[in-house]
């Protein structure tokens, strides 16, 4: 469990591949598999304060937020590559963006979604950073959110300020807002939602590879999956074996 982000004890899992993803409180992420035995970082430039992180297997992408001083919303490639900043600030002009405590994907939509403890409002955006829309701005619904999770026309959080209760609101509008509560001083932080529909089946694009350590997987359009090493080794010309660089 060494660098683990002990303030976001969630990692999600991608079960198409066996993998945990999470942020490390050495301002990284990482990746291990489900034996805990393979580990590698894959991201550790431009970021501060990397926070909560959701994966999409199918899509090959992973999302997280950081909430630093160049607080942001950030996509890569499940393997590191192409990062990319989808929500940040611009110089000069009112934070647009600024504690992003928590995200979430609707993978069937391929949207994501974000709460913003600062700023007290649920925002959303498609995957390749289009327009960009406030959900809900309820100041009384929306304290610091710790979890988030969207199912269908709802999302669900859960909120430091009210340790008793989840809350949810429609997806679209905001509106029709639920306190869902939950057996007193139970401590309500960590949310899950189970269904098919949010884990759906997949083509294991690594099942082939033949990679010595690790194999992540990424966008088709990318070529799919690519073989990884623990830090210090490097790929040899077969793109499969890892050797100590």
């Amino acid at each position: 469990s060494s660098g683990i982000n002990a303030e976001w004890p969630l990692r999600p899992g991608d079960w198409v591949n066996d993998l945990i993803y999470w942020t490390s409180n050495a301002n990284t992420i990482e990746v291990v598999d489900y034996t805990g035995e393979k580990r590698r970082s894959i991201i550790w430039k431009d970021l501060e304060r990397p926070r909560a992180i959701d994966v999409d297997p199918e899509e090959g992408l992973l999302f997280w937020t950081d909430w630093g001083s160049n607080a942001h919303i950030g996509r890569a490639n499940m393997d590191g590559s192409n990062m990319k900043k989808l929500v940040s600030n611009d110089p000069g002009k009112d934070a647009q963006i600024k504690w992003p405590n928590t995200i979430a994907i609707d993978r069937p939509n391929k949207n994501i979604y974000w709460m913003d403890s600062h700023l007290r409002d649920i925002e959303c955006m498609n995957y390749t950073a289009g327009t960009r829309y406030s959900i809900s701005s309820t100041p009384s619904l929306l304290g610091h959110a710790w979890r988030l999770r969207v199912f269908e026309d709802r999302i669900y959080w859960t909120d430091i300020t009210y340790p008793a209760k989840t809350l949810s609101v429609n997806k679209f509008t905001g509106g029709d807002s639920i306190k869902h509560y939950v057996p007193k001083n139970a401590g309500m932080m960590n949310l899950r939602l189970f269904h098919e529909v949010l884990q759906p089946l997949s083509k294991n694009r690594c099942k082939n590879m033949d990679c010595s350590y690790l194999c992540l997987p990424k966008p088709i359009s990318e070529g799919g999956a690519q073989c990884a090493c623990p830090t210090g080794h490097e790929l040899l010309y077969n793109n499969k074996t890892c050797t100590a660089s």
